[in-house]
């Protein structure tokens, strides 16, 4: 598959969005200059979009795999039928980040966590496959553990997941019960019931309380319900569950993070035959493990110690020597206009003709690095050292920023020359992998695209405004988008006119 060139993407989708805002907002013939003037104001810089923005995810140092886990007698261990996760999508050989093996390790030597990993970093592993160890070790019914989600939206994406991951784990139920959950499986459409994950998944309310599940997803006001209506008794009537886990903690704050405390306190009182481990995520707890320990132990009433809190330690997939940097020059011979970008963004999949294009790229390049058998392992070997791409990798990772903004930290110059360079390093740098199914590319990047539809028109009917000129017999004179309280005239807007 060729690499989407992000200008001609961004360009389409404007164009797209462009065209239904005028349809949408349709001036008839009896107004073609006013009409005109929408279209015009429609084509205007950033109107209803913005600058891409590039995010890199960090890399975390890699351990050991989820093959080399299973079958092992002590922790960190996980049950050999989890080796069926890989009919999910899931592929055990795939090295697990440090911080998801010592999370494993922690949760099954007894203790509460709190995982406060950057986004990306795979904080749901860090909970879930310890929570199927268990399911599997401890086979039965009754919930083993809560997953606890602030919005129905993060459930259903969980629901979602486990749906693929869990079809050759039969053993291992689960259920979602929010205020989405139909009571019985005949309210649902044809499309819903299609979904189900059978023999697994626990889909109605009705389910649920005849037949609790091992994983209950929920939110925390309906947790409440559950621990509080009688009807709801049945489900937690077994007395097995173990695992408390509260996703995106971090919202947890203020009245909504007392609520949820006290939550958490009755749920200890409604289970007072288990030892409950509570397990935290967030991505946005910052890195003061102290701090940390504290807000979990106020949250949840559980001990936590800083040694409780998993940080996970970023890590440079680039070489310790970096290349010399590069002039600007010499990338803007690579790819001098948009054709040229064009050819090795369509021919990444391409290995002869890469190759071809790497070696007459005019940069350094040495015969072990063409020598490589696919794409990406020759790109990771060029680009390894590359200091730009490393400098790219820095600033991404920090913060979401244009390339505009790359382009001027590393250049001093912001053009379109400058940008295209950019955008080659980056589509070069996410592709630059050895091996995609155990491994991260050198620059794990992804654009973030921001669009808006319009807040209103207002026209501005002074005689005097200089923008009447062209349409002297109009009764308007300017057409601006938005809501600003003045015509660039100084007169002020008529309001009544909104498109």
């Amino acid at each position: 598959m060729s690499e989407i060139n992000l200008r001609e993407f961004r360009g389409l989708l404007e164009d797209t969005f462009r065209r239904y805002l005028f349809t949408l907002n349709f001036l008839p013939d009896s107004e073609r200059e006013l009409r005109d003037a929408f279209r015009r104001a429609l084509q205007a810089d950033q109107v209803f979009s913005r600058e891409p923005l590039l995010s890199v995810i960090p890399a975390y140092r890699p351990s050991l795999s989820t093959a080399d886990l299973i079958g092992r007698s002590d922790a960190p261990r996980l049950h050999p039928r989890l080796s069926a996760l890989s009919q999910g999508g899931f592929d055990p050989r795939r090295a697990l980040y440090d911080h998801q093996v010592r999370s494993i390790e922690l949760t099954q030597r007894g203790g509460n966590i709190v995982v406060a990993t950057g986004t990306g970093s795979g904080k749901t592993e860090c909970f879930l496959l310890p929570v199927l160890e268990d399911a599997l070790q401890n086979p039965g019914r009754g919930v083993r553990a809560i997953v606890i989600y602030p919005m129905n939206a993060l459930a259903n994406d969980q629901l979602d997941r486990l749906r693929r991951l869990l079809r050759g784990l039969p053993e291992v139920t689960f259920g979602r019960y929010t205020g989405d959950t139909k009571w019985n499986e005949g309210d649902a459409s044809d499309e819903q019931r299609r979904s189900i994950l059978r023999p697994n998944e626990r889909f109605s309310r009705n389910d649920i309380r005849s037949e609790p599940p091992h994983v209950l997803l929920t939110n925390f006001a309906m947790l409440e319900y559950l621990l509080l209506r009688p009807q709801d008794a049945d489900i937690f009537r077994q007395q097995r569950l173990r695992y408390v886990i509260l996703d995106e903690a971090h919202s947890y704050s203020g009245a909504q993070g007392i609520d949820v405390s006290l939550l958490m306190r009755r749920l200890r009182e409604a289970f007072p035959e288990c030892d409950l481990q509570f397990i935290l995520t967030s991505a946005t707890m910052g890195r003061d493990g102290r701090e940390i320990a504290d807000f979990a132990r106020k949250l949840t009433g559980g001990q936590y110690s800083e040694d409780d809190v998993i940080l996970g330690e970023p890590v440079s997939r680039f070489e310790a020597d970096l290349q010399p940097p590069i002039p600007f020059e010499e990338y803007a011979r690579v790819v001098p206009d948009e054709a040229a970008l064009s050819r090795w963004l369509q021919n990444l999949d391409e290995m002869e003709t890469i190759r071809r294009l790497v070696s007459q790229s005019g940069l350094a390049v040495s015969p072990a690095v063409l020598a490589e058998s696919s794409v990406g392992g020759l790109l990771a070997r060029w680009l390894s050292a590359n200091k730009e791409l490393e400098q790219i990798h820095t600033i991404a990772s920090g913060r979401p920023v244009t390339l505009k903004d790359i382009a001027r930290e590393l250049w001093n110059m912001d053009g379109p020359d400058a940008v295209r360079v950019c955008e080659w390093l980056v589509a070069l740098g996410a592709r630059a992998v050895v091996d995609p199914e155990i491994s991260a590319p050198l620059l794990p990047a992804r654009y973030h695209f921001f669009f808006r539809g319009l807040r209103g028109a207002s026209v501005c009917i002074s005689p005097a405004c200089p923008q009447k000129e062209p349409h002297p017999s109009t009764a308007w004179s300017n057409l601006i988008l938005d809501d600003p309280p003045n015509c660039t005239c100084g007169a002020g807007l008529d309001r009544k006119s909104v498109v």
